[in-house]
């Protein structure tokens, strides 16, 4: 039968992580998405009211049933199973390490785990300006010899990140930490984020199932609102850290904590550890240019031990095997 949908799915991974928020009400979802594209796609409004008929209005329930499977195929052709997102960073890898988390950027603002980018321009900015930061002159010194030997020396970005790890591990016993860092381990992911900038850092573009996107707790909304999972997860969230949790209770005042304590609030409460023990993969949140209007496109953050999701389709617009 022809496929009135075909046009809607071709806008992207944006609009079907919009269908897929609204998942329970096919309608509303659809039409959110046809409002953006014009008059052109009438049809595909003609067939989502015989699919799912508003109440009080009348179907002919073989029409109805043809447009939910017209529907249904629409989707499975356009491949709806899984997100296309972004990720930069100042190294070059062949899949996702988590014991390379926070040799980027390093903030973890947003939950401890790997960074991902529905918008391409947010992860590209992260590949080009990884948060320079103002140090000692003679330590700046010491990080450009550092990075320049690693990078003129090795084969490639994972190649010098090894030799600064040696380098790294050999200092620590002979040499005094540089001004301006806590540890070696600090100095150390400085110098390969510097390092990576002269291999020219890569953008990745990876695949993110949308059945673990659904999964993932949502940093904003409140937590009557959180995914299914979510909530699911929340009695065991409490006995992993009973102590943060019931000072989450506590600081609603007395008001309904379903409804005033959100995602961010939960995590802030309970922590990485307790949540690395539930079935959550991971924390999605408006990325900066969205939260001012509340809607938008998302950052995500898979925690460590659910990387195996992750499947790098292309790295610097080169397709990966």
């Amino acid at each position: 039968m022809p496929n009135p949908l075909s046009a809607l799915y071709s806008y992207g991974d944006t609009l079907k992580r919009r269908l897929r928020d609204f998942a329970n009400n096919p309608l509303e979802a659809l039409k959110l998405g046809v409002t953006r594209f014009g008059e052109d796609q009438q049809g595909l409004l003609n067939m989502q009211a015989e699919a799912y008929p508003m109440p009080g209005q009348s179907s002919v329930m073989q029409n109805q049933a043809a447009a939910r499977a017209g529907l249904a195929d629409a989707g499975a052709n356009m491949g709806m199973g899984a997100a296309t997102v972004w990720h930069g960073s100042p190294h070059s890898f062949n899949k996702f390490d988590a014991s390379k988390i926070g040799t980027g950027e390093g903030a973890q603002a947003y939950g401890h785990g790997l960074y991902l980018a529905e918008n391409q321009k947010v992860a590209q900015g992260y590949k080009d300006q990884l948060s320079p930061r103002d140090i000692a002159r003679k330590t700046q010194t010491q990080v450009d010899d550092w990075s320049a030997w690693a990078a003129g020396a090795a084969d490639d970005s994972n190649h010098a990140m090894k030799m600064i790890d040696e380098l790294i591990s050999s200092s620590k016993a002979n040499s005094q930490l540089p001004v301006g860092f806590q540890n070696w381990d600090e100095f150390g992911q400085y110098v390969k984020q510097e390092t990576g900038k002269r291999f020219g850092g890569s953008l990745y573009k990876v695949d993110l199932p949308d059945e673990h996107i659904a999964k993932m707790l949502d940093w904003d909304k409140p937590l009557s609102q959180q995914a299914p999972e979510v909530r699911k997860a929340l009695d065991d969230l409490k006995k992993l850290n009973p102590i943060g949790f019931n000072k989450l209770v506590e600081s609603q005042l007395g008001g309904p904590l379903m409804e005033q304590a959100t995602g961010r609030d939960l995590y802030k409460a309970v922590g990485h550890d307790a949540f690395s023990k539930t079935s959550i993969p991971g924390i999605r949140y408006l990325d900066s240019g969205s939260r001012g209007a509340g809607t938008g496109t998302s950052n995500y953050v898979v925690f460590p031990g659910n990387e195996n999701i992750l499947k790098i389709l292309a790295r610097n617009g080169q397709n990966m095997p």
